[in-house]
């Protein structure tokens, strides 16, 4: 399983965190450099968006699953971690992780040497 795919079959919770800590800007960092910042919508401004004619129904879940498949196009296969942040203006500006997502370790791969002095 990939970061991608880990992330989206949490969406659901993960935009419910958003929802309630309600930060203006949502933030995704693939292996530590941040590849999206945009504005994150709270559930009454997409209620809004919806309410002029011809405009999509948007929800929380589908905004965060989008953006998650759109930078799995762009960045298939993240060496380390995905990381998706909530973020809040300031110097420096307030960064709260909301959820993270890092890469598997294959099967089969050799477990990292123990460090010495520390039993097994």
């Amino acid at each position: 399983m990939t970061p991608w795919d880990a992330l989206t079959a949490r969406v659901k919770p993960i935009a419910q965190k958003l929802e309630a800590l309600q930060p203006p800007l949502l933030v995704i960092r693939v292996d530590g450099e941040t590849t999206l910042v945009t504005a994150w919508p709270t559930a009454r401004d997409l209620e809004a968006h919806a309410r002029f004619p011809g405009m999509a129904r948007l929800t929380l879940e589908r905004k965060l699953a989008e953006a998650l498949a759109e930078l799995a196009r762009l960045y298939p296969t993240p060496k380390q971690a995905v990381e998706v942040l909530a973020q809040w203006p300031g110097n420096p500006p307030r960064l709260e992780r909301v959820a993270v997502a890092r890469r598997s370790t294959p099967a089969g791969a050799e477990p990292a040497p123990a460090r010495q002095g520390v039993p097994t």
